[in-house]
């Protein structure tokens, strides 16, 4: 051996050292360093080492009959052929190291499944997938055989993401053919390198000024903060996340795709970058963002030495093309051109090694940097499986037709790849059912259909201005959604409020710290009140002033004004006098109902100051008989102002029909009942007020007001409700946290609806 080996020249004894070393690392003992984006997988295993998401596999029935020991001696060769399928995973001091083990005894599992049904040996086989691959024990690479099931048999082939890629498929059945087509390996070359030359040569690449370089592109990029993809629609993300997923498989037609290549070329561009750039759109309009992170993956195998070995090659690369207000989508497909042409110039940096230099703002329920995955599979990409995606392929002296197995793995929270045979594109949307549902991903599907149809059609138009609901969609939103017009009857509020008295005069209508006020009492109230501001002047559409704090007296107010014919202003008695001087001013109210307590602060106020509580002994003189009709459906109901941010308080004037017309669908949508307790705390300087004092008023139910500036503390809005028995209420979303966080809140059972 010594004596031959001497003769060799030195071009000789450098492949004779090769191969004796790739021997040696095939037959087993060698321990390496991982990958960068080996490291991450391995940490993300870590966290969820009972996931299946990142489980990948291979289907199919075989429709040959199989020479079992050749076959079995096939994936024999295969493993020593590959390391990477025998490899397992030991912490050392060193740090994780994968240790390339010997060949096992049994590679093949044989389940004889000649007694199951089609749909036990569906979940049979998807059980075999998703089964967790221990990386420390092993293996993780499996490969079981389903025998004598009705239909053929069908062989699975599952490995760990850590140890297998997409471009891994095309080599595994490439070399599982040949060797057992050919019986052994010994007519095979050997592979051109091994993955522990990728991982040396990846950590080279960072210390390289081309790796500087590369880093300086990708840290220019992705400068400033970069947006997370939260789509409507979607479930609320959990502190655990369960990296399940599912698929959603649909197609392309022949002339979309025909129409796609078009635009392509004509615009010195590909495929890919069209319908990513529809996508892109896509999810632009889902957010409103207008910058939308995509991610793609890219082979890894850029050196031609990688491109026949099995392992983790596949680099994510990212692309970040915003989308500028009014652009239009051909001018976008050449953003997308420029953002994908630098990706791939860049795409050897690692991903991972990108993410620890970035350090993105992220939290462990999503990836980083980008959460959806891109991709456009060619067939010449990958022949075998493209072909079989297809139907039935041969293989060699092997005949395989694809078992459907949908993948499982929900990595990201979108994946699309469309798969580009030449003719047709069927795609598919694999996504995560922590956050989607299956009639969601249906609909998105749908909508990127919709859009690119539109987009290649009318690349000129706006991308903003380009439509992705389906036919049926815009429909449903514009036709039928919109269908709301129903037959209320023309009537004013105080006229449905005395329906209601007359059908429940005893019951209690309002309560006000411990006091109650029947239905009965309040509209004869109302009625001496109305009747009294008639004598004063008060007629249809005249405008009454209400400086009032939350009291019967308020409500009394209320209606007896609307009884009269007229409107009322609600002037808060907490505004600065300024601006309650500007408001009855502005609104030439020739009267204005008060408090003894706040009377003295109006007297200037230029309109007749009736006061309500001191002075109800006069008011009360007059008939409390219901009235004739001072005012119709079509004439004023109040006057409210707006805050003045923008400049002078301005009134905006609603009518009775309207506010009649909200108030009769909140009771067909809600359907308030006598036994309802309806909470007034709003403000009645704002509209929310108006239903929460007529709607319960016209429904026989309860309205319970809340004391003067109770509306501010939660814990008193904590008591009233536990001590009324409120169903009713309205909160802006501020007051609902605090009083969410408010002590006792858990007791406050009687609640129903929060409007």
């Amino acid at each position: 051996m010594n004596e031959r080996y001497e003769h060799l020249d030195a071009a000789a004894k450098r492949a004779l050292l090769e191969r004796l070393l790739r021997e040696r690392a095939a037959h087993g003992g060698s321990m390496h360093p991982l990958s960068i984006g080996q490291e991450a997988l391995w940490i993300v295993h870590q966290f969820a080492p009972e996931s299946p998401a990142y489980n990948v596999a291979f289907c199919v029935r075989v429709h040959t009959v199989l020479d079992w020991k050749r076959f079995e001696d096939a994936l024999a060769g295969l493993l020593m052929r590959h390391p990477m399928l025998r490899a397992t995973f030991v912490v050392t001091e060193q740090g994780v190291r994968q240790h390339i083990g010997p060949l096992r005894s049994t590679v093949l599992e044989r389940i004889d499944a000649s007694m199951w049904s089609a749909e036990e040996l569906r979940s049979r086989v998807r059980d075999s997938y998703v089964r967790p691959f221990d990386l420390v024990n092993g293996p993780v690479f499996r490969a079981t055989f389903f025998e004598g099931s009705e239909g053929g048999d069908v062989l699975l082939l599952a490995a760990h993401h850590i140890v297998f890629d997409a471009g891994s498929l095309g080599v595994l059945l490439s070399d599982l053919s040949s060797l057992y087509d050919a019986g052994s390996s010994r007519d095979l070359n050997d592979p051109t390198g091994n993955y522990f030359d990728f991982v040396e040569w990846q950590r080279e690449l960072l210390a390289t000024s081309s790796g500087a370089a590369m880093w300086d592109y990708w840290r220019s990029r992705l400068s400033g903060p970069l947006p997370g993809l939260d789509l409507p629609g979607g479930r609320v993300r959990s502190a655990s996340q369960s990296r399940s997923g599912a698929t959603h498989h649909f197609a392309l037609s022949s002339d979309l795709c025909s129409r796609v290549r078009g635009l392509a070329r004509s615009e010195g561009a590909t495929p890919f970058m069209v319908l990513a750039a529809a996508f892109q759109a896509l999810l632009s309009h889902y957010t409103g963002k207008q910058d939308v992170l995509i991610g793609t993956p890219l082979s890894g195998r850029s050196r031609t030495e990688f491109e026949d070995i099995i392992g983790y090659f596949v680099n994510p690369v990212v692309l970040r093309c915003p989308i500028e207000p009014e652009i239009s989508f051909r001018r976008h497909i050449g953003v997308v051109r420029e953002g994908v042409v630098g990706a791939l110039q860049n795409g050897d940096f690692p991903f991972f090694e990108l993410v620890k230099r970035i350090h993105p703002e992220r939290d462990q329920t999503s990836t980083p940097i980008f959460q959806t995955i891109f991709n456009l599979v060619k067939t010449t990409q990958m022949s075998l499986d493209g072909n079989i995606a297809s139907g039935i392929v041969r293989l060699g002296h092997l005949t395989l037709e694809r078992f459907p197995l949908e993948q499982q793995e929900g990595q990201f929270d979108l994946d699309l790849t469309v798969l580009d045979t030449g003719e047709s594109m069927p795609a598919t949307l694999k996504y995560s059912t922590d956050l989607f549902d299956a009639g969601a991903i249906e609909r998105m599907a749908g909508h990127f259909r919709t859009l690119l149809e539109a987009a290649v059609s009318e690349p000129d138009r706006r991308v903003s201005d380009l439509p992705w609901l389906t036919e049926a969609e815009r429909r449903q939103v514009l036709v039928e959604w919109n269908a709301t017009s129903k037959s209320y009857p023309e009537t004013t509020i105080h006229r449905l409020i005395e329906e209601q008295v007359r059908r429940t005069p005893d019951a209690v209508a309002l309560a006000f710290e411990g006091r109650t006020m029947s239905y009965g009492e309040l509209n004869q109230r109302a009625n001496q009140l109305a009747r009294h501001l008639r004598g004063l002047g008060v007629g249809q559409d005249t405008l009454v002033g209400l400086c009032i704090e939350r009291s019967f007296e308020m409500v009394v107010g209320l209606l007896g004004i609307l009884k009269s014919g007229g409107a009322y202003v609600p002037v808060d008695p907490g505004y600065p006098p300024d601006r309650q001087s500007y408001m009855i001013e502005d609104s030439r109210a020739p009267v204005l109902l008060t408090q003894a307590h706040l009377a003295g602060g109006l007297a200037n106020s230029g309109a007749r100051v009736v006061v309500l509580d001191a002075g109800w002994e006069e008011i009360a003189r007059h008939p409390d008989g219901d009235l004739e009709d001072g005012s119709g459906p079509g004439d004023l109901a109040y006057v409210i102002y707006t805050s003045g941010s923008t400049g002078k308080p301005k009134g905006a004037m609603n009518e009775h029909q309207a506010v009649c017309n909200r108030l009769l669908w909140m009771q067909d949508t809600y359907g308030l009942t006598a036994s309802d307790r309806v909470l007034q705390k709003t403000p009645f300087s704002f509209d929310v007020s108006v239903w929460e004092f007529f709607w319960p008023l016209m429904t026989g139910a309860r309205l319970v007001i809340a004391r003067p500036e109770g509306h501010k503390d939660p814990s008193y809005l904590v008591q009233r409700i536990r001590e009324e028995g409120i169903t009713t209420l309205h909160f802006v979303p501020s007051m609902l946290r605090a009083f969410l966080e408010a002590e006792g809140v858990e007791e406050c059972s009687s609640v129903k609806r929060v409007i």
